[in-house]
């Protein structure tokens, strides 16, 4: 499933990664994240996680979780939202739901990192 399409109905995972990267029009950022997730019937039932961001993702740690998918815990701070795995391969991804124009900045997923 794309990160934040629909809710999962169960699952359970951990998963930790690292990436830094640059993105136009925002800047660079370095994530490292490791997330742990259970879900029961859409919803989290328990969940840990550490994370670490800096570059256009500072902040990002005090972000509060707002959903989940069947890969992914996504979290929201301010009107940036961050998906965070917790399967493996399901990739990093961000949107920012505060302005529209590019596809980055309408709402849309854009993957920063793949692991």
């Amino acid at each position: 499933m794309i990160a934040g399409a629909g809710p999962a109905t169960a699952g359970a995972g951990a998963h930790a990664g690292s990436c830094a990267g640059t993105v136009n029009g925002w800047g660079s950022f370095t994530a490292i994240t490791n997330q742990v997730a259970i879900v029961q019937d859409g919803r989290i039932s328990s969940e840990n996680h550490t994370h670490s961001f800096s570059g256009f993702l500072a902040g990002m740690e005090d972000a509060q979780i707002v959903s989940v998918d069947d890969r992914h815990v996504i979290y929201r701070r301010a009107k940036i939202d961050l998906a965070i795995p917790y399967v493996k391969d399901a990739g990093l991804y961000f949107r920012n739901n505060a302005a529209v124009g590019t596809p980055t900045r309408s709402g849309n997923w854009y993957q920063l990192c793949t692991y």
